[in-house]
């Protein structure tokens, strides 16, 4: 199924009134005079690194997590993963339990939850940054729970909590990217 946009179009050679069809991806671009020289179609914008936004925290559960796609939405966002912090277990848990929740529901006019981006807890304690107090070991059995209740899709870890590689395995099971943060 297609679906048209008309108006100023931002493409690779500059700014082309017209119409753009779409899909999946763009099926074409179809140059015209008559679209409004106010309206404009730009890319979306997809953060794969946010906690929050007017006033919500992804932490809070689903309502909040809404509410923050929402407000996205209007800024230019058309899609993010939540980012969780490095929190107590049961605490990512009722967090990753929301993310699910809107990932499998999402909201008309709100920017697309595509799944949590896991930040912490399994990174070096000596390195926390601005996370709390409560990082862990690997726990691969903690990952295929938290797998079943949101799709994670990246997972930020220290390396070196990990050198026997059981945490880094966890995650390619389950095709999560993991990425190196926090670490010393």
């Amino acid at each position: 199924m297609s679906r048209n946009l008309d108006g100023q179009i931002l493409t690779p050679a500059g700014w082309i009134g017209g119409r753009l069809t779409f899909g999946s991806a763009v099926l074409r671009l179809e140059p015209r005079a008559d679209v409004p020289a106010d309206s404009f179609v730009l890319p979306g914008f997809i953060d794969l690194h946010v906690h929050g936004g007017h006033g919500a925290d992804c932490m809070d559960g689903a309502d909040a997590l809404r509410r923050m796609a929402r407000f996205h939405a209007r800024h230019g966002t058309t899609a993010l993963l939540a980012t969780t912090v490095t929190a107590p277990v049961d605490s990512i848990g009722d967090a990753l339990r929301g993310i699910g929740e809107v990932v499998a529901a999402p909201e008309r006019g709100a920017a697309r939850v595509l799944g949590a981006h896991l930040e912490g807890p399994f990174i070096s304690p000596q390195a926390l940054g601005a996370q709390p107090p409560y990082a862990i070991p690997p726990d691969p059995a903690l990952v295929d729970a938290w797998c079943d209740l949101a799709p994670l899709r990246v997972a930020t870890m220290a390396p070196e909590v990990d050198p026997d590689g059981v945490l880094l395995a966890a995650f390619r099971r389950h095709g999560v990217r993991a990425q190196i943060g926090h670490t010393t």
